[in-house]
C-alpha cells in the first residue's frame, strides 16, 4: 500500500505526463536488472518489484518491451518463490503485463521461440489459471499464453497426464469466460487460444461449444496470425466439428474457411466443399447464413478500404484489395458449389 500511495502521489505532479512515471520506472527495471550486480540478492529483487510495479500498475499505458528476457528472469525467479509456498501473484502479474500488453513485434518474435515448458515456468504458467487468482492476473496470464501457444498446446499433454489436461482446460475456458470484454487485446488473446486449442487434438476433445462461438472474432486477429493459419492448414478440424451435437461451430468454421478456400490446402478444400454440401441439403438456410456472412466481411473490406485514395498503392491498401479479389473470388466458388443449376 505504501508503494501504491507514493506512486499515485507521483503521477499526480503536473510536471510529469501521463506515460512518464511507467517508461522511467521500467527503465530504471532494466537498470537494475542489469546493471544491479553489486547489490545483494534481497535489494536488487526488491528494487526490481518496486520498478516492475510502477511501470506496469497502470491501466491504458503500457512502457514498450523490446527484448523480453530481463522480465523472463525476473518471472522465473518469483515462479521459483511462488513454488516454494510464497505469495507472489502481485509481481507475477506486473511482469505478464510487461509481456502480455506492452511486447514489441521483436519481443513477440522473441516470445514465439521461448520454451515455457521447462521448470520453473511450466508449473507456474498452469498455476495461473487456477479459479482463486485475481481477475486482472487472469486476463494477463490469458494474453501472455496467447502469445507463447505455439510452444504451449502442441506439447502440453507430453508432460502431464490426461487427467491434468482436461483440468488445465476446464480452469482455462473459465478465465476466458471471466475475462473476456471489449477488450481488443483481450478479444484476440481468447480467440488465438480457442484457435490453439482447436489445433491440438488433446485440447481439440475438451472445448466446449459454447467456446466456439469465439469464432466470431476471429477478423480481430492480426495480419498473418500463425494460430488461424495452422487451423487453416489441420485436416483434422472439420472432421470433429461435424461430429458435435451443434452444426453452429461447424458453420462458424466454415464461413471462415469460405474466405479464402481457394488458398487452402487441396484436402481441406475437398471438406469444405463436402461439408458445405450436406449441411446444405439438410438445412437450405444455412447457405443463406454463410453468404450472409461472406457478404458481411465484404463489407468490412471495403469499409477499410474507404480510408484510403482510389489512388493509393501502398502495401496495406494493396493487401486489402488482393483479400477483397481473393474473398469475390471464393464467394463465386460458393455459388458453384451450392447453386451450380444457376451457374449453368
Amino acid at each position: 500500500m505504501e508503494i501504491t500511495g507514493v506512486l499515485d502521489a507521483l503521477r499526480c505532479i503536473g510536471l510529469l505526463t501521463y506515460n512518464v512515471v511507467p517508461r522511467r520506472c521500467f527503465e530504471l527495471f532494466t537498470t537494475v536488472m542489469a546493471t544491479a550486480s553489486h547489490l545483494s540478492a534481497d535489494l536488487k529483487w526488491e528494487a526490481a518489484r518496486l520498478a516492475m510495479h510502477g511501470a506496469f500498475k497502470w491501466d491504458g499505458y503500457y512502457p514498450m518491451v523490446s527484448d523480453p528476457q530481463e522480465v523472463l528472469s525476473f518471472l522465473e525467479h518469483h515462479f521459483g518463490l511462488q513454488a516454494k509456498g510464497e505469495n507472489q501473484e502481485e509481481a507475477i502479474q506486473y511482469a505478464l503485463r510487461a509481456l502480455a500488453f506492452g511486447s514489441s513485434q521483436t519481443c513477440l518474435d522473441t516470445l514465439a521461440q521461448f520454451d515455457p515448458t521447462v521448470p520453473p515456468f511450466f508449473e507456474g504458467i498452469r498455476s495461473l489459471f487456477h479459479p482463486d487468482k485475481p481477475h486482472e492476473l487472469k486476463k494477463a496470464a490469458l494474453c501472455f499464453i496467447s502469445h507463447i501457444e505455439a510452444r504451449w498446446f502442441p506439447v502440453f499433454a507430453e508432460h502431464v497426464s490426461p487427467d491434468a489436461v482436461q483440468d488445465f482446460c476446464e480452469d482455462l475456458v473459465s478465465v476466458i469466460n471471466e475475462v473476456l470484454v471489449d477488450e481488443p487485446e483481450v478479444k484476440r488473446a481468447a480467440t488465438t487460444t480457442l484457435l490453439s486449442m482447436a489445433d491440438a487434438s488433446t485440447f481439440r476433445l475438451h472445448i466446449p461449444l459454447h467456446m466456439w462461438e469465439h469464432l466470431e472474432f476471429v477478423h480481430e486477429l492480426k495480419e498473418g496470425s500463425y494460430a488461424l493459419r495452422r487451423c487453416r492448414e489441420n485436416p483434422d478440424i472439420i472432421p470433429a466439428l461435424r461430429r458435435t451435437k451443434d452444426q453452429k461451430p461447424l458453420l462458424l468454421w466454415l464461413a471462415i474457411l469460405w474466405r479464402q478456400v481457394t488458398k487452402l490446402d487441396s484436402k481441406v478444400q475437398e471438406q469444405v466443399v463436402d461439408a458445405t454440401t450436406r449441411t446444405v441439403a439438410q438445412s437450405p438456410h444455412v447457405e443463406d447464413f454463410l453468404l450472409l456472412l461472406l457478404n458481411a466481411e465484404e463489407t468490412r473490406l471495403e469499409e477499410r478500404l474507404r480510408v484510403f485514395s482510389s489512388w493509393s498503392t501502398g502495401e496495406e491498401v494493396e493487401t486489402l484489395r488482393l483479400k477483397l479479389y481473393e474473398l469475390r473470388e471464393s464467394r463465386t466458388h460458393f455459388y458453384e458449389v451450392c447453386e451450380p443449376e444457376d451457374i449453368q
